[in-house]
C-alpha cells in the first residue's frame, strides 16, 4: 500500500489519493463487503472509509433491491432500500439486529430467514411493521403460533409462505392463520422437530392427522398455486389434497415429501 515515489520527499500512501472520488469508487468496486469489513479494522482512518464504500455499495444494490447470501453485520446496517432479502446462518443476526434492518427498509416485501438461531419470537415480531410484506421463509428459525396470531391480527395478507420449523405451533394455530390468508399463492410446510421433544410428544402435539389442516387450506386459500409438505406424508390422505385440485383453480403443483404429487396437466394425484 506504499509505493516510492521520486519526486516525493516521503512514501506516498494510499491515504494521499483523494477518498471520495478515487479511493471509494475505485478501489471499493473491486472489494466484497467482507473485504471492506476487513479493511476496516485497519485503522480508523480506514474505519470511515469502508463506511463510505458500504454506502455506496447501497448505491449500486439499489437497483435490483435484493440482498442475498451470508453478509456482515456492518453492511446489513447500512442498507436502505431493500425489497427482498434472503440471509442464510448470518452469525450477528440477533433480535436487536433483525428490527433495525426492518426499521431502516421499511418498503420490504419478502424475507427469508435460515439457520436464524439467534432470533426468537419475539424478534420475529419485528416482522409486522412490513405492510408490504407477501412472502416468508422461516428455515429452521424458531417461531410460535403467537408470531403467526399477530401476522393475522396485523392484516398482513401474504403470497408466500414457507415454514420449516414447527416450534411450539399446534395444528388447531395453523388451521387459524390459513383461515385469515385468501391471498396466498405458495405454501411450503416442513414439520421438522429440533429433538427437544421425541417423535411421539410431537405426534400427540400436532395430531396424527394434517387432512383437516390440508381441507382448510383448500377452502380459505382459493388462490393457492403450489403446495408442498416436507415428511409426514402418512399423515395426509389422497381426499383432501383433491379438495386443493378443486377449490384452488389455480393449482399448478402439489408434493407431499416426494411421496405424493401431482401438476398442472395430470388427472390424478400420483404416489411415487
Amino acid at each position: 500500500m506504499v509505493a516510492n515515489d521520486p519526486e516525493s520527499p516521503r512514501p506516498l500512501h494510499i491515504l494521499d489519493l483523494p477518498v471520495d472520488d478515487v479511493i471509494v469508487p475505485s478501489i471499493g468496486q473491486y472489494l466484497s463487503p467482507h473485504d471492506i469489513i476487513q479493511l476496516g479494522q485497519c485503522s480508523k482512518e480506514f474505519h470511515e472509509i469502508g463506511l463510505k464504500m458500504l454506502r455506496n455499495m447501497k448505491v449500486v444494490y439499489k437497483n435490483d433491491q435484493k440482498m442475498n447470501g451470508k453478509w456482515d453485520s456492518e453492511y446489513l446496517k447500512v442498507c436502505r432500500q431493500l425489497r427482498s432479502m434472503s440471509l442464510h446462518s448470518v452469525p450477528n443476526l440477533d433480535n436487536d439486529l433483525l428490527s433495525e434492518i426492518i426499521r431502516n427498509n421499511l418498503k420490504l416485501e419478502e424475507i427469508s430467514l435460515r439457520r436464524a438461531s439467534k432470533i426468537t419470537p419475539t424478534g420475529l415480531l419485528s416482522i409486522v411493521q412490513l405492510k408490504n410484506l407477501t412472502g416468508l421463509r422461516l428455515i429452521k428459525t424458531y417461531c410460535d403460533q403467537y408470531f403467526l396470531n399477530v401476522l393475522n391480527v396485523c392484516g398482513l395478507k401474504l403470497k408466500y409462505i414457507y415454514l420449516s420449523y414447527d416450534g411450539e405451533l399446534s395444528l388447531l394455530f395453523l388451521k387459524r392463520f390459513f383461515r385469515r390468508q385468501p391471498k396466498l399463492e405458495h405454501i411450503g410446510l416442513d414439520f421438522a422437530y429440533d429433538g427437544k421433544e421425541t417423535r411421539e410428544d410431537r405426534m400427540s402435539r400436532l395430531g396424527m392427522n394434517l387432512n383437516p389442516l390440508v381441507s382448510i387450506i383448500a377452502k380459505h386459500c382459493p388462490e393457492l398455486k403450489y403446495f408442498v409438505i416436507e415428511r409426514d406424508s402418512q399423515r395426509v390422505g389422497l381426499d383432501a389434497l383433491s379438495l386443493i385440485q378443486k377449490n384452488c383453480k389455480n393449482i399448478q403443483f402439489i408434493e407431499v415429501n416426494g411421496v405424493l404429487s401431482w401438476g398442472k396437466g395430470q388427472k390424478e394425484i400420483y404416489r411415487s
